[in-house]
């Protein structure tokens, strides 16, 4: 049981990792793209 159990919880920590860190590179592109646009560089 446990074996079945390890892997899919240490993948669903690892995709949540993944998407926690994706979702702030995106926030992080998304601002600085509206700033570029707006003309301000930072």
């Amino acid at each position: 049981m446990s074996g079945v159990f390890s892997p899919t919880l240490l993948s669903a920590l690892v995709y949540a990792a993944l998407g926690a860190s994706g979702l702030g590179v995106t926030v992080l592109i998304v601002l600085l793209v509206r700033d570029l646009k707006n003309g301000n560089p930072w």
